[in-house]
């Protein structure tokens, strides 16, 4: 083969798998967003473009990340990705096509390290068997289902290099990689880098326990001083984010048990063209679709006997723990860090595919005709595989009966090629064969997702933007800024300024648990601003809100802002308004505490679970001073039923009458102030019990998460009726915890204007330092609502302060009487000893190799 047409091959094995995905999306006007791509990591990859240059201390650390919070874990989880890189030459509104083309880029990628790995095992045309094999690895099941995950596919590309690196070491042969894909996979993504690296460990062992090898110890010693120096030198990275996570995912279910998640047989459905659906996404089997010729391929290879006994053993063993870690619950564990995945099962399995991948490239490579036995046995299991889908079609919402005709065509093909092999003509029929079925699987499978369209993204990006580089330019001060709708929990890291939202699967635990103690939404990962009210926006620190005003509705959609979700927020009319910029209506709370503010209560207590009530109340009574209840509870008004009852001797306790009618509870309450009104339920009176419906608006109640929910009723509505109802959709409706309430706005906005007065203006001087001056007039405790971290280093008057907890969540400290000029400086400690190891590992190694080479001389 000549020079021009191998490189020709190596172009193919890239343009090929980024062409076809590629193309799908342009045809669907390259709309990318989905899931959590859309509402995670856009917004990620939008702070990485926006700080990169101009401020990249941000990186490090940013209030951005929901109430503030270290960024090196996220970068190792997200955006350490030298392909990133891409992204700065698009402007902000482009990004998610930008996205597109990273994620293309990414796909064509593992095709050309996987080609370059197998087809060294081919001479002239043969190569065509690798390149066949590499379409089907950029293009598998794992790829399309975890193509939004871009951030798992650097370890994806990488995979096959460290096969290489590791298959040099066995042979015997000069190796100089090992280190540097090592090293690339911890900095990548040291998630599913950890799961290349114990494939390739596994690989490693079982090869060299299958082949006469000689100088095994030697080989594993190079092995171990290789990965343990690739390790070191990625400690920059690993020992920070190490810390973060000790921090961070804690409320994950990980408790060990010996069940399976399902019974393993059940994963060959997955072979099947387009077995993929959303609910596989969230719940389902992991995605290991790899095309039906090279499955059956890499089960004739036990069948070979151009291989030896031993070595089938180990690559069986091998295959067999692969094939258990997928439905094992402490295999799962092993290869998930120690977590159960929540949504996208098997997030290894790419490791799977890759295996059965190489060993039909073994076969192709080793055998160059079928045995007639073979081809009996290889009609046998195609007709199995047949049997098995039939009877499963109607078990799993992923199958049909069109997949499944499609599905068995390919078997046939696949049996006609067994049967009727002839080597000189199978790699281009093979080729061809694994291409089509490759791109009608990503057709079927893809189109089982909904897409977002990109306009929503770069509508909402350019108002908010807009709106927030006003206020930055109007106030110079250090505040937070939230809206009554998101497009995404982490809309602060798209538009560049301090909000309470996050998503994040490195999370701080304490601040979930705190803002979910005063009523915010929240779950294991993530928390927003949904079911705030005038006191938390106070506490938190809200100085100004975001809403959409009157031009959004007459605009069409197209150029409409995204309005994702939508929080009932109509006490904010008690805001004054400040001005409007687009879309944007922008209000100031004139109520909001600084970022730092004085405790003037020494009471304790601790926030209970569940009562946002008490928790606002009491955190108010320690800030403030003094015992004055804003909150007052009201009785509910007389209940009006259709096609309903009250149980008897119970309190707010309904049942439907007829279960063939439809069911409601209706309660007409007459504010009799224009205060703000809030009903207070508890976190089971959801979507699935009833529908609520206020004032002929239904509400949407679908995550009311743990604990009870303040829902905002009405503001400045004196004397004018509002109407609750409960469409029943369970028999029965449990109210006989909910309550309504009023607040007090006109007395708390007195008092916390006479709080304000004497507390201080926070600016930010630098991405990692802040700075106030404050005059005591007596001892005092200052408080805060950022996140504690020992990295905090607090000076007063250039003398360091002890640095201590508020509710175990926030950070705090003492100052004694007189005048004070106070500095907060964040010092990243664990990066910087991460850095320390690093850099000694990085001057040690040409150290050593001086050694070993001086050494092999003697």
């Amino acid at each position: 083969m000549t020079k021009t047409r191998r490189i020709f091959i190596y172009i193919l094995s890239f343009i090929l798998p980024s062409f076809i995905f590629f193309t799908y999306f342009y045809f669907r006007k390259m709309d990318i967003l989905t899931v959590d791509l859309g509402q995670q990591y856009i917004d990620f990859l939008a702070y990485f473009k926006t700080n990169f240059f101009h401020s990249p201390l941000k990186l490090i650390y940013s209030l951005s990340k929901g109430l503030g919070g270290s960024m090196i874990g996220t970068d190792a989880y997200y955006l350490n990705s030298p392909l990133n890189l891409i992204l700065l030459l698009f402007p902000t509104g482009f990004l998610p096509q930008a996205t597109l083309l990273l994620i293309s880029l990414k796909i064509g990628l593992a095709g050309l390290t996987s080609y370059f790995l197998w087809q060294r095992k081919f001479q002239t045309t043969g190569k065509f068997f690798a390149l066949a094999a590499s379409l089907a690895y950029a293009l598998s099941g794992y790829m399309l289902a975890n193509n939004l995950n871009l951030m798992w596919l650097d370890s994806v590309i990488l995979l096959p290099l460290l096969i290489y690196s590791l298959q040099k070491i066995l042979k015997n042969q000069k190796n100089n990689h090992l280190l540097l894909i090592t090293f690339l996979l911890w900095f990548t993504n040291f998630y599913t880098g950890y799961m290349a690296l114990l494939f390739g460990f596994l690989y490693f062992i079982s090869n060299l326990l299958g082949q006469k090898i000689s100088s095994p110890f030697q080989k594993i010693l190079i092995y171990f001083k290789k990965s343990v120096l690739a390790t070191l030198l990625a400690s920059f990275t690993l020992v920070p984010t190490v810390v973060e996570l000790l921090q961070g995912k804690t409320n994950v279910d990980s408790q060990f048990n010996w069940n399976f998640q399902f019974m393993p047989w059940n994963i060959f459905t997955k072979f099947e063209i387009g077995s993929y659906s959303f609910t596989e996404m969230e719940k389902g089997f992991p995605n290991i679709f790899l095309t039906s010729t090279f499955l059956i391929l890499a089960i004739l290879y036990f069948t070979s006997q151009s291989f030896s006994k031993r070595q089938k053993f180990f690559q069986a063993g091998l295959l067999l723990f692969l094939l258990l870690s997928l439905s094992f619950n402490p295999l799962i564990l092993l290869w998930h860090m120690g977590q159960f995945p929540v949504w996208y099962p098997g997030r290894f399995s790419f490791v799977l595919i890759f295996y059965l991948l190489d060993l039909g490239i073994q076969l192709l490579q080793r055998q160059h005709y079928f045995k007639v036995w073979q081809k009996i046995l290889t009609d046998i299991l195609l007709i199995a595989l047949m049997v098995f889908w039939y009877i499963s079609k109607n078990q799993f919402e992923f199958m049909s009966n069109f997949k499944f005709e499609l599905s068995v065509l390919f078997l046939i093909c696949v049996g006609l090629l067994i049967t009727f092999y002839n080597y000189q003509w199978a790699k281009l029929f093979i080729f061809g064969l694994v291409g089509i079925e490759v791109t009608i699987n990503l057709i079927f499978s893809l189109n089982e997702i909904s897409y977002q369209n990109n306009f929503a993204y770069s509508n909402t990006t350019n108002n908010l933007t807009r709106a927030v580089n006003y206020l930055n330019q109007k106030d110079t001060s250090l505040f937070r800024i939230e809206k009554n709708f998101d497009r995404s929990e982490n809309d602060s890291l798209s538009n560049n300024y301090y909000g309470i939202g996050h998503f994040n699967s490195i999370s701080d635990s304490k601040t979930i648990s705190f803002v979910r103690a005063l009523g915010l939404k929240s779950n294991d990962n993530s928390f927003s601003n949904n079911y705030s009210t005038l006191v938390t926006d106070s506490i938190l620190g809200i100085k100004y809100y975001l809403l959409p005003n009157s031009l959004h509705w007459r605009l069409p959609v197209q150029k409409q802002l995204n309005l994702t979700e939508t929080y009932e927020r109509l006490d904010l009319n008690q805001d004054p308004f400040l001005k409007n910029i687009d879309q944007i209506q922008i209000r100031k709370n004139p109520a909001a505490l600084p970022l730092f503010f004085t405790i003037n209560s020494n009471k304790k207590f601790s926030l209970k679970d569940g009562d946002p009530i008490y928790n606002q109340t009491n955190l108010l009574y320690q800030i403030l001073g003094r015992q004055t209840y804003f909150y007052s509870a009201l009785a509910f008004p007389k209940p009006i039923l259709r096609n309903s009852k009250a149980w008897k001797n119970s309190w707010h306790v309904y049942s439907t009458v007829n279960k063939k009618f439809e069911s409601s509870v209706s309660f007409t309450l007459i504010p009799s102030t224009n205060d703000p009104y809030y009903l207070e339920l508890p976190s089971y009176v959801d979507k699935d019990s009833a529908t609520l419906i206020i004032n002929g608006k239904e509400i949407d109640t679908s995550d009311l998460g743990s604990g009870f929910k303040l829902i905002n009723l009405t503001s400045r509505h004196k004397n004018h009726p509002i109407h609750i109802t409960f469409d029943l959709k369970d028999n029965t409706l449990d109210l006989s915890t909910a309550r309504l309430w009023t607040f007090d706005t006109q007395h708390y906005l007195q008092v916390m204007k006479q709080y304000l007065q004497k507390q201080p203006t926070i600016y930010q001087t630098l991405a990692l330092s802040l700075k106030f001056n404050y005059y005591s007039v007596k001892n005092t405790t200052f408080a805060s609502t950022l996140p504690y971290s020992k990295n905090w280093l607090i000076f007063d008057n250039g003398q360091r302060v002890t640095a201590k907890l508020w509710h175990n969540t926030f950070l705090s400290f003492n100052l004694a009487k007189g005048k004070h000029q106070i500095t907060l400086i964040y010092i990243p400690y664990p990066f910087l000893i991460g850095s320390l190891i690093s850099l000694m590992t990085l001057i040690s190694i040409p150290v050593f190799r001086k050694h070993a080479k001086k050494r092999r001389s003697q």
